[in-house]
């Protein structure tokens, strides 16, 4: 995989903060309304998706023969176990911290008597899905690939 340039890294935080915003929006809405609401945010994602790289999008739902090669060993050196264990630990730390900020922010809004607490905190969460959705983007940057020049 290709390193991306940063402003499309940016545009894609963006967008992942809008569509996490809108999905977390939907909970002010009734039940009927909100699956509505959040199906159509699927479609939409998945049209954009579509958009960004047709290609792969296609070569998603490709039915390819199996290959019946030997089984490969798997080979793992020191240096793609630490970015493993450092981009699970990541992705494990950013989630849990997001949910509890999630919990507190929505505990404060609905103490506060807010008239549309899921609202008020899409709001306050879209900056933080941003920045998560950055971080989480530089960290792939440094995951090893095929063509590693250190990798074995």
């Amino acid at each position: 995989m290709a390193a991306t340039s940063f402003p499309r890294a940016v545009g894609n935080a963006a967008y992942r903060a809008a569509m996490g915003s809108a999905w977390t929006a939907a909970r002010d809405l009734s039940p009927a309304r909100r699956r509505l609401a959040r199906a159509g945010l699927i479609v939409a994602g998945v049209g954009i998706e579509y958009a960004k790289s047709p290609s792969s999008f296609r070569e998603m739902f490709k039915q390819n023969e199996p290959k019946h090669d030997e089984p490969q060993e798997a080979h793992l050196d020191k240096r793609q176990a630490t970015a493993l264990a450092i981009g699970v630990g990541l992705s494990l730390t950013t989630l849990v911290a997001r949910r509890h900020l999630e919990k507190r922010w929505t505990r404060q809004l609905r103490a506060a008597g807010h008239s549309h607490p899921a609202g008020a905190l899409a709001l306050r969460m879209a900056p933080v899905e941003f920045g998560i959705q950055l971080l989480l983007h530089a960290a792939d940057r440094f995951k090893p690939t095929p063509d590693d020049p250190h990798r074995p």
